[in-house]
């Protein structure tokens, strides 16, 4: 997969994979949305995107990186607000970055 995603491209992908994932209309994402608050995603869900960005991307995300990441110290409360799109695609940005290219 190419390193070089601009943040558009890659928040095209993401967008498509939780459309897909949550079988809603990709107008109805925004890079605000909420992904469990406002997009109603269960964790059955969120282990579909997670499969799917590991497939579409070539990322391995581990099983509590995104927890760690996007809300480490917060409470869950504070989670559920900051778990938006643009949070996951600065993570996943920042993952890409810093990947090693494959020799």
């Amino acid at each position: 997969m190419d390193n070089q995603l601009t943040k558009e491209t890659l928040g095209q992908k993401l967008v498509s994979i939780i459309s897909d994932a949550l079988r809603i209309d990709n107008e109805k994402i925004t890079p605000d949305s909420r992904i469990i608050n406002d997009l109603n995603a269960e964790s059955l869900d969120i282990l579909d995107i997670r499969y799917n960005i590991e497939q579409e991307l070539g990322l391995k995300i581990g099983e509590h990186e995104i927890v760690n990441t996007i809300g480490n110290g917060l409470s869950s409360a504070e989670f559920l607000e900051r778990f938006t799109v643009s949070n996951l695609i600065e993570l996943l940005a920042n993952k890409l970055n810093s990947k090693e290219p494959e020799q």
